[in-house]
C-alpha cells in the first residue's frame, strides 16, 4: 500500500535510456510494428535532431495523457508515461549501431517524474518536469508543446549519455590504478601493445565526447531560441557541463599516465637494443681478439719451425 502511495505521489515517468553509440533513425521510421502503433513527427525538417512517436488514438486509455517517446541519433530513448519500454527497445533494437552491455545500459537508467499542470509555467522544479498546457492550442498534442518535452528530453537524454561515458572511462581507471599501484613498486605491468590499445580506446573516447555527439550540439537551439530555455534547465538540472568537464580531465589525466608509461616502456625498449648492441660489440672485439692471438700464435710456430729445418740443414 505505501508502494502504491508514492508511485502516485511521483506520478508519470520520464525515463532516458541509452542503449548503444547510435540509432539508424530512418530505418527505424520505417519500421511496419512501430508505425502501427505509433505516429511520428520529425523534430525539424532532416530528423537529424531527433524523432517523436507517439501512442495511436485508438490506442490510447485516456486521451488526456502524455504516451510518447523520443527517439535520439546518439543512441538514446527518452520514454514519457510509457510502460511499454521494454517491447520497444526490443523493437528498437536491429537499428541500435554498437549495442551498450545489457548490464551497463540498466545501472545507467536516469528517471523522473513529470506533472501536467494548468497552474505553474513549464520548467523543472522539485525534481519534476512540469509542463503547463493551458497555452497551447491543442493542449499536449500541439507542436509547441511536444518541441518544449523534446527541449527536457534532449537534456535529459545527455546526460544518460554522459553517465555512460563516465562508467566506461571509470572501468579502464581501475586498470590505471593498479599500475600505478605496480610503478610504485618499480616494475611496469604492461606490454606495449596493451598500453597502444589504452592510448587508442581513451582517443577514441574523447572523440566520441567532444567532435562526433550530436546529443551535444545546440545548432537546433539557434533558429528555435523560445526552445532554449527549457534545454538550458534540464542541461542545468543534471549538471551537464560540470560533469562535461570533469570527465575531459579524467580523460587528460588517464591519457597523461598512459602517455607516460608509452614512454618509459619506450625508453626501456631503447635501453635494451643499446646493451643488445653494446654486448655484440663486446663479442666481436672478444673474436677479434682471439683472432689476432690466434695469427701471432701461428706465425711464431712457423717461425719455429723454419728455424728448426734450417738448423738441421
Amino acid at each position: 500500500l505505501l508502494k502504491l502511495h508514492f508511485q502516485s505521489f511521483i506520478g508519470p515517468q520520464v525515463v532516458s535510456i541509452a542503449s548503444g553509440d547510435s540509432f539508424d533513425l530512418l530505418s527505424a521510421l520505417k519500421d511496419p510494428q512501430i508505425q502501427l502503433i505509433y505516429q511520428h513527427k520529425n523534430i525539424d525538417n532532416d530528423a537529424e535532431a531527433g524523432l517523436h512517436f507517439s501512442l495511436k488514438p485508438e490506442y490510447l486509455v485516456k486521451s488526456n495523457k502524455i504516451r510518447e517517446f523520443f527517439l535520439f541519433n546518439d543512441g538514446v530513448v527518452v520514454f514519457w508515461g510509457l510502460d511499454q519500454r521494454s517491447q520497444i527497445l526490443r523493437l528498437l533494437r536491429k537499428y541500435i549501431n554498437n549495442p551498450y552491455d545489457s548490464k551497463l545500459v540498466e545501472e545507467e537508467i536516469e528517471s523522473m517524474s513529470f506533472l501536467i499542470t494548468n497552474e505553474d509555467e513549464t520548467c523543472i522544479k522539485n525534481d519534476r518536469f512540469l509542463i503547463n498546457i493551458q497555452k497551447h492550442e491543442t493542449e499536449f498534442n500541439s507542436s509547441k508543446s511536444i518541441l518544449e518535452r523534446y527541449a527536457f528530453s534532449h537534456g535529459m537524454a545527455t546526460s544518460v549519455k554522459i553517465a555512460i561515458w563516465e562508467s566506461q572511462l571509470s572501468e579502464r581507471a581501475e586498470i590505471l590504478a593498479i599500475t600505478t599501484k605496480a610503478l610504485s613498486e618499480g616494475y611496469i605491468p604492461w606490454k606495449r601493445k596493451e598500453v597502444l590499445k589504452l592510448i587508442g580506446y581513451f582517443s577514441d573516447l574523447r572523440h566520441s565526447i567532444n567532435l562526433n555527439c550530436d546529443l551535444l550540439s545546440t545548432d537546433f537551439y539557434w533558429e528555435n531560441e523560445h526552445l532554449e530555455n527549457f534545454y538550458d534547465q534540464a542541461i542545468k538540472h543534471f549538471m551537464v557541463r560540470k560533469r562535461m568537464r570533469l570527465l575531459n580531465n579524467r580523460l587528460d589525466y588517464c591519457e597523461d599516465l598512459v602517455k607516460l608509461i608509452d614512454g618509459m616502456l619506450a625508453h626501456r625498449h631503447a635501453s635494451t637494443l643499446e646493451w643488445m648492441i653494446i654486448i655484440l660489440i663486446v663479442i666481436e672485439v672478444i673474436f677479434d681478439i682471439l683472432h689476432f692471438f690466434e695469427n701471432s700464435f701461428y706465425e711464431k710456430l712457423l717461425k719455429r719451425i723454419d728455424s728448426s729445418d734450417r738448423y738441421d740443414k
